[in-house]
This record gives structure tokens, sequence and C-alpha cells, in this order.
């Protein structure tokens, strides 16, 4: 027990460093957490803008695509209701389609020749073809 009671002031020191040490310790472990709980919320709300600006970006994308396409189906749909009534027109009133040997009418291999001149497609390098569509009509 003497030893005991000659030891305890040394033993009591080192308890109270110890227990120094261990709140510190204690206090920087829960402040880290706090610190990466501040970052990991700050780079979800950074994710999530840049999320939406993406969207934002993909859909002014689309809906200028759309609009390019929708365009292009006007121009094609303008073209063919140019062209086909003048072919279904010269096809009626020619008389010479009851003899298949007499071939094409000069109006009707006109109004051909015109739909094939105005859709002029070329080889394109990627193995396909490009094509380019006549201006559309002005309406009236």
């Amino acid at each position: 027990m003497t030893i005991l009671a000659r030891f305890a002031p040394h033993l009591a020191v080192i308890a109270a460093i110890a227990g120094i040490i261990w709140w510190i310790d204690d206090r920087a472990a829960d402040r880290t957490r706090g610190e990466i709980a501040a970052a990991n919320a700050d780079a979800a709300i950074r994710m999530q803008s840049e999320l939406r600006q993406s969207e934002q970006r993909i859909a002014n994308a689309v809906h200028t695509i759309t609009g390019n396409v929708a365009s292009q189906i006007a121009r094609i749909d303008t073209s063919r209701t140019i062209i086909q009534p003048t072919i279904t027109r010269e096809i009626a009133l020619d008389p010479r389609y009851t003899d298949p040997a007499a071939g094409l009418s000069d109006g009707l291999r006109k109004a051909i020749n015109d739909a094939r001149s105005s859709f002029a497609c070329t080889p394109s390098a990627g193995g396909g073809i490009e094509c380019t569509l006549p201006a559309p009509e002005p309406d009236r």
C-alpha cells in the first residue's frame, strides 16, 4: 500500500494527461467528422447544380435538333406537295399512257427531272449520302 501511496500522485498526473489527450483527440475527431459532413454536403450541392446544368444543355440540344428535323421535314413535305400533284396531273391528263410503248410525256419528264435535281444526293465520307433540299416555298 505504501508503494501505491508513493506513486499515487504520479499515477494521478499520468491519468490526467491521458484524459486530456483523449479529450483533445475526441474533440478533433468530432470536428473532423463535422468537416467531412460539410464537405460532402457541399459536394452534393455542386453535383446537383452541375447535373441540372447538364440536363439543361441536353434539353437545349434536343430542342435545337427537333427544330432542325421539323424544318427539314417541312421542306420535304413542301417539295412533295409541289412535285407530286404535277406528276399525278401529267399522268392523268396524258392519253399516251394507254400505249406502253409511247414513253413519258414532256411535262412528266420535266417534273421527274425537276424532282431529281432538287434532291441532289452525293456520297459522304462516312459511307452514307448527303442530300441537299430545295429552298422552301414562301407562304402565299
